[in-house]
């Protein structure tokens, strides 16, 4: 089945986490969720971040240095293995710059950010509309990681 001309696993690698993570960032934003303590998650997510974009790296090297058949039968098909490179190249990026972005809401007053950008006079609750970007990009990598590595094992396993 094809969506515009795209397979679903091709929209799904591309779009699914995106468009998940904007969806729990608008919900969280629009909607009163008090069940979430926005403080102690960004403590929590900042290690996990940092922590993914280490092992991501690390099965980047494990798989260009890999010798498997079914590795260097993908390493055959440039097109298909250039492809599978710049999924994880987005997803360490993606990891990266997560883990920045929480060292910059953990240790970064609302107030500073409110006074440098003049948006107090709008009435947007920035510390409200930050943490809603911060749990969207979460879940874009949460779902762009387990996208990733479904692929990686499906790519070790030995044909």
């Amino acid at each position: 089945m094809k969506i515009f001309t795209k397979s679903i696993s091709y929209v799904k690698e591309n779009y699914l986490g995106s468009i998940l993570g904007m969806v729990v960032g608008f919900l969280y934003f629009f909607l009163e969720i008090s069940f979430i303590d926005p403080r102690s998650l960004i403590n929590d997510i900042q290690g996990t971040a940092f922590g993914s974009f280490g092992l991501l790296l690390t099965l980047l090297s494990i798989i260009l240095q890999g010798n498997s058949s079914t590795i260097i039968w993908m390493k055959s098909k440039k097109k298909l293995f250039n492809r599978f490179i710049a999924y994880n190249r987005r997803v360490v990026v993606l990891s990266l710059l997560l883990f920045l972005y929480s060292l910059l809401l953990k240790h970064v007053n609302p107030d500073f950010i409110i006074s440098i950008v003049k948006l107090s006079s709008y009435s947007i609750p920035i510390e409200k509309l930050a943490i809603s970007v911060f749990l969207g990009t979460t879940t874009w990598l949460t779902i762009d990681t387990i996208l990733f590595l479904r692929i990686f094992y499906a790519l070790i396993k030995e044909k």
